[in-house]
C-alpha cells in the first residue's frame, strides 16, 4: 500500500542569468497522496533572481526529470506553482486628508511585477511592525484593521507635528510615509462668533488643514491684551482648546474685541467686533478719515452703536440742501461700517465743504436714537 518512490529532480535553467539561487534558497516539495493519482506540488518560496539585462527580462525555464511513480509505477503529473522571494515593500497612501483628526491610511503589500504568474502575491503586511513616531517620539495612538487595511491614527500633540509612519511585510521588507501637518497650508483659521446680543458670546476658532496653534493667541479688550495663549488674566474669558470655543462674558459697555491667532503652518487670522448693550445708544459716532480727498478715496463712517439696528443715514451740506443717501433701514451690527464716496445722490463729485451726516437707529424694541457727525470735504488741488 505504500507507493513506490523516485527521485524527483527540479532543475532551473535560466536563461542569460549567471546566478539564480543562492544558499539561502528555501524549496519546499510536497507529496501528496500519490497512489490516488493526486498532483506533485513543488513550491517556490524564496530564492534571489537577477535581471537579465539585454532584454531586461528575467527568463526562466523549468524541467522535470525522473518524477513520481505510483504504487503500481504510473508516473504522477505535476503541477508547478512559483512563489519567488517578496522584495516590495508594503505601500502606504492616504484615505482622509493628511491633516484629519483621525489620519486614515491605507497600507498594502503589492505584487512583484518582476514575475508575472497566476499564483504570486505578496506576503502580507506584518500587523505587529507597525511603528509611529511624532517628531521623533514614538507614539502608540492608532489601530489597524487587516479587514479593511486601514491605519488610523491620532495626533497626540498640538504645534507643528511631522509625523514618520513604518510598517514592514512578512518578508521584513520595510515602507511607510512621512508627512507634516503644515505643508500646503496656506489659510490662517476661521474666526466665527455667535449673536452678538448672546450671553456670554462664544467663539469659534477652527483650521480643517494643520490645525489651531493655540500657544499663539491674543485676546484684546479695548486695545489691552487680556489672554496671551492660553494664560488669559480676565475671568470673562473661557478658552477650551479641545473644542475650540471661547466663551466671552463680555462687561457692561460697547466693548472692542480683536483676536489674533496662527495655525501650526505659521498663518496668521485676525477678527474684531464690538459687544452689545441692551439698551440702543451711539457711543461716540464718527468717520474717518476726517476730512477726506473724494478723488483719493472714501470715507468710513462707524455709527458706533450700542446694539444691532436699523440704521438709515443720509448726507445734507450745510445749509440743509439733501446731498445723498448711504442706507435706508438696513440692518448693521456694532461691528459694521458704513461708507460715503463724496457724490450726490446723482453721482456727481461734491464741493470742498462741511457736509452733515444723519444717522436714524431703531432696534427690534422700537427704541430710536438720532445722531449727526460732520463730515469735511477736501480735495487737494493736482
Amino acid at each position: 500500500g505504500q507507493p513506490y518512490e523516485k527521485d524527483l529532480l527540479l532543475t532551473i535553467y535560466p536563461d542569460g542569468v549567471d546566478e539564480f539561487w543562492t544558499d539561502d534558497t528555501t524549496l519546499y516539495v510536497e507529496l501528496i497522496n500519490p497512489c490516488d493519482g493526486q498532483y506533485v506540488h513543488v513550491v517556490i518560496y524564496d530564492g534571489f533572481y537577477k535581471y537579465d539585462f539585454a532584454d531586461d527580462i528575467l527568463q526562466f525555464r523549468r524541467a522535470y526529470t525522473g518524477g513520481v511513480r505510483d504504487c503500481v509505477d504510473n508516473k504522477a503529473s505535476a503541477e508547478h506553482l512559483v512563489f519567488p522571494i517578496d522584495r516590495v515593500s508594503p505601500q502606504c497612501s492616504f484615505v482622509t486628508s493628511t491633516y484629519a483628526n483621525p489620519v486614515k491610511i491605507l497600507v498594502t503589500d503589492p505584487v512583484d511585477t518582476v514575475f508575472q504568474h497566476t499564483y504570486k502575491q505578496g506576503s502580507g503586511v506584518d500587523v505587529n511592525s507597525f511603528k509611529i513616531t511624532e517628531n521623533g517620539v514614538e507614539v502608540t495612538s492608532f489601530t489597524y484593521k487587516s479587514a479593511t487595511n486601514i491605519l488610523t491614527y491620532t495626533p497626540t500633540v498640538s504645534g507643528p507635528i511631522e509625523v514618520v509612519v513604518t510598517v514592514k511585510d512578512m518578508m521584513g521588507n520595510e515602507g511607510g510615509i512621512e508627512f507634516n501637518n503644515w505643508d500646503q497650508d496656506a489659510d490662517g483659521p476661521e474666526i466665527t462668533w455667535t449673536s452678538l446680543t448672546e450671553k456670554p458670546i462664544r467663539i469659534s476658532i477652527t483650521d480643517a488643514m494643520s490645525g489651531v496653534d493655540w500657544s499663539t493667541l491674543k485676546f484684546y479688550e479695548d486695545g489691552l491684551l487680556i489672554c496671551e495663549g492660553l494664560d488669559c488674566t480676565d475671568e470673562a474669558v473661557v478658552i477650551d482648546a479641545t473644542s475650540g470655543v471661547i466663551e466671552y462674558s463680555q462687561p457692561a459697555g460697547r466693548i472692542h474685541v480683536e483676536i489674533q491667532v496662527r495655525d501650526n503652518a505659521g498663518n496668521l487670522s485676525d477678527a474684531d467686533f464690538y459687544t452689545e448693550e441692551e439698551n440702543l445708544a451711539f457711543m461716540d459716532p464718527h468717520n474717518y478719515p476726517n476730512p477726506f480727498d473724494p478723488r483719493e478715496g472714501r470715507t468710513t463712517i462707524d455709527p458706533g452703536l450700542s446694539k444691532s439696528a436699523y440704521v438709515t443715514v443720509k448726507i445734507y451740506d450745510f445749509a440743509g440742501e439733501y446731498v445723498a443717501t448711504i442706507v435706508t433701514n438696513q440692518y448693521v451690527s456694532t461691528s459694521e461700517y458704513l461708507y460715503w464716496d463724496g457724490t450726490s445722490e446723482g453721482g456727481t463729485e461734491v464741493a470742498n465743504g462741511t457736509y452733515l451726516c444723519y444717522i436714524k437707529a431703531k432696534d427690534s424694541n422700537g427704541a430710536t436714537k438720532t445722531a449727526v457727525i460732520k463730515i469735511t470735504v477736501l480735495k487737494q488741488d493736482k
